[in-house]
């Protein structure tokens, strides 16, 4: 109950773990390591270009994106950049991806970052 509480407060940060530890007793303490451990392996987690499009050639954004390619510009932390046929990603298709990116690819433990850019046009062949 005070979990959900506490996640219903920090909506923000819905990708951390939470760690019931006590300063008294020293209970919880190793597992507070592991989650450090894991969320810094995931922080340095790098998915291919490949991989990334293959993945997002699946994926339907809301509200009617369609999602060009996606290469992760940087680590620590992951940041993707997303070029799709809008001009601007409507902030629900952000949140979105970043959810589908976390159930996909994992992430546990750190923030995503989501850079958009609007796909170069095509210039028509002669």
């Amino acid at each position: 109950m005070f979990e959900q509480e506490l996640r219903d407060q920090l909506k923000f940060l819905e990708f951390a773990q939470i760690a019931f530890i006590s300063a008294k007793t020293k209970n919880g303490i190793d597992r507070l390591y592991g989650m450090i451990e894991e969320a810094y392996k995931w922080s340095n987690h790098r998915v291919t270009t490949g991989e990334l499009n293959r993945f997002c050639a699946m994926v339907e954004l809301k509200p009617d994106t369609k999602i060009k390619y996606v290469t992760q510009a940087s680590l620590r932390p992951p940041t993707f950049v997303v070029f799709t046929d809008r001009r601007e990603l409507h902030f629900s298709a952000e949140r979105q991806l970043v959810n589908l990116f976390r159930k996909h690819f994992g992430y546990v433990g750190t923030p995503i970052v989501i850079k958009h850019r609007p796909a170069p046009k095509r210039k028509p062949k002669k």
